[in-house]
């Protein structure tokens, strides 16, 4: 990236995130979100557990997740409301793609109306997206529909039921603070509670669950895959102990450790995959 484009992201994210980051912050947004580290991280994620030809990602931002997945040779494209995010990733794609059509790839438009056919997609991720989703309901069934049988989504989102750190204002966050009284908290600590009005809705681990089960997924823990192929574990000593369960025949344990803590209410995160049942 040109250092104009840079110096421009910089003014947009000043403007639109006023009173809940700082310089500091924006920085490290960049850094995140225009840097390729994590969408590495979570393309390695995808292709551990399955078949990815065919990707959407829903709430694609400045596009770095699905430039990634592309020069792995994945047809992926992206969809996100905001114009600014869409045009920046269309630009990205311009000088680093030149054969790519960016108005193809990268689409201005809703999760909970997705413009694609039924069944078109093997994989679909929601990085960070669903807690700025009001209706997650409408949105699971949008992503089961363009999913084909046996597809999987990707979902990572701040669990609101644990006591954590808030992904956006980066305060701490009594669990599922009602609403009214978050925005005088919010107040309180000098920070703007306009976005959190506006853009950020509690989603908690259950809560999803529930919704995947009620529209025919089934939710893995998305490090399983891992205990499968330890190959994928960039720490040498986990994963040597895991070869040693192998060996001694007694993964199975950490597989259902795994996948009972799946079900925890009050994990920080919610991070897993599911498959839609055929």
């Amino acid at each position: 990236m040109i250092d104009s484009q840079i110096e421009t992201l910089r003014k947009h994210l000043s403007n639109q995130y006023v009173g809940v980051f700082n310089e500091q912050q924006i920085d490290r947004h960049i850094h995140d979100y225009i840097g390729t580290q994590i969408a590495e991280q979570q393309l390695s994620e995808v292709l551990a557990s399955g078949k990815s030809q065919h990707l959407l990602d829903i709430g694609c931002g400045y596009g770095s997740f699905v430039l990634t997945a592309r020069n792995r040779g994945i047809d992926a494209i992206g969809i996100d409301t905001a114009p600014f995010e869409i045009e920046f990733a269309r630009a990205r794609l311009r000088s680093e793609r030149p054969l790519d059509n960016p108005d193809e790839i990268y689409i201005e438009g809703s999760g909970l109306e997705l413009p694609f056919q039924s069944g078109q997609f093997d994989v679909v991720t929601l990085w960070n997206v669903l807690e700025h989703i009001p209706d997650e309901r409408h949105l699971i069934q949008e992503v089961s529909r363009v999913l084909r049988d046996d597809g999987r989504v990707y979902i990572v989102c701040p669990n609101y039921a644990a006591f954590r750190t808030e992904a956006h204002y980066h305060i701490f966050w009594p669990s599922l603070l009602p609403r009214k009284a978050a925005s005088i908290y919010l107040k309180l600590r000098g920070r703007n509670p306009a976005f959190f009005e506006y853009s950020i809705f509690y989603r908690t681990n259950w809560g999803v669950l529930r919704v995947l089960f009620a529209n025919g997924f089934h939710p893995y823990d998305m490090n399983l895959p891992k205990l499968v192929n330890t190959n994928l574990i960039q720490n040498l000593n986990i994963s040597g102990w895991l070869c040693l369960l192998k060996k001694m025949h007694l993964i199975i344990f950490m597989e259902l450790f795994l996948q009972t803590m799946l079900y925890n209410p009050l994990k920080q995160s919610i991070v897993l995959f599911a498959r839609k049942q055929r």
